[in-house]
């Protein structure tokens, strides 16, 4: 009978989300990308943070020559000029970030040319070939989103894309409409070829619990914008994660760590969305996810947080520590999401 349900088990598990390799312990949670294999990612030591690649089911190795940070890396990898794999990450002092590059060797940062503001700070970088986009913080703590060359000389200009929308009101009167309390912010942007996929915080809006936030697809040749999905956050505290492009297709995850009833009493839910039929694919997913950054259509990397006695890595009970999860899922069974396209 034991055998059974322990079958059983294992049998659910594989239908919600595919397989998935040995989990590697972290400490912290981090966000997370992924290109040819080798997962991005920060790891804590002592008081700072370290840049670290991770592949397999092997632990996270910090990048050589590559000093500390305070807090978890903003960065990115992605193939370079060459096709080598490139990563890019923000290396901020005295509360301003600028732009660096590196190799999986490591060894030096170098300063990408040109994309330093003289108003501003840059973060979020995303790279592909021979292209960097970053999102500029103003010091009124508006945000702009750029595209430049990742090789130049500094007076080429940095290209500004369409600016972050205010989300529209929803209310019925609307005298009842309230104006955003937060600015809106960058998250993460992912790039390949000539589309960026942004996902953006939209602050505290109206009566709603926490922030909003959506996914939004840009046409880096013809600047045109479009929002691909939104999510009201409410009692489940449901967030977009991960947005990450294929070749074919945008890939991402949404939280509810605070009530699974809004995301269809799973804690999780990956989505897959095509590019070109626009044709909407979920999947559902057991534990609550920090991060997630596809590998490719139907395999992904994802750090999640399980719950134990001792809460888990994002609401810890006192004195407990217990560790976040780096995953390998896939393959993913994604179904159509019914009466939606």
């Amino acid at each position: 009978m034991r055998r059974s349900v322990a079958l059983l088990i294992v049998a659910v598990a594989f239908l919600l989300c595919g397989t998935a390799e040995a989990d590697v312990s972290l400490t912290v949670a981090t966000p997370v990308r992924v290109w040819g294999a080798t997962a991005l990612l920060s790891v804590r030591e002592g008081d700072g943070f370290r840049l670290a690649t991770q592949r397999g089911t092997r632990p996270p190795v910090p990048l050589r020559g590559i000093a500390p940070a305070s807090h978890p890396f903003e960065a990115d990898i992605g193939p370079g000029p060459s096709g080598s794999p490139v990563v890019v990450f923000a290396r901020c002092s005295a509360g301003a970030c600028r732009l660096m590059r590196t190799t999986l060797a490591g060894n030096e940062e170098v300063a990408i040319s040109g994309s330093a503001g003289a108003n501003g700070s840059e973060r979020a970088p995303a790279v592909w070939g021979n292209r960097i986009a970053f999102a500029r913080r103003l010091a009124n703590g508006a945000e702009q989103v750029y595209v430049r060359p990742l090789q130049a000389s500094k007076p080429t200009r940095s290209v500004l894309l369409p600016a972050i929308p205010r989300p529209p009101c929803e209310a019925v009167k609307r005298s009842l409409c309230r104006p955003v309390v937060f600015r809106p912010a960058v998250m993460q942007l992912s790039m390949r070829g000539s589309m960026l996929a942004e996902t953006i915080d939209l602050g505290l809006i109206e009566e709603e619990l926490c922030d909003r936030t959506e996914i939004r697809l840009v046409d880096l040749a013809s600047h045109r914008s479009r929002r691909v999905t939104y999510s009201l956050c409410g009692l489940s505290g449901s967030t977009l994660l991960g947005a990450s492009l294929t070749a074919t297709h945008l890939l991402w995850a949404r939280t509810c760590p605070g009530d699974p009833g809004g995301c269809q009493s799973h804690n999780t839910l990956l989505y897959r969305y095509g590019l070109r039929d626009h044709d909407t694919q979920q999947a559902p997913q057991q534990d609550v996810l920090v991060s997630f950054a596809a590998e490719d259509n139907d395999r992904a990397v994802a750090i999640s947080a399980p719950a134990e006695e001792g809460g888990d890595c994002l609401n810890q009970l006192q004195a407990a520590n217990p560790p976040c999860e780096l995953m390998r899922v896939g393959p993913i069974a994604f179904k159509a999401v019914a009466g939606r396209r």
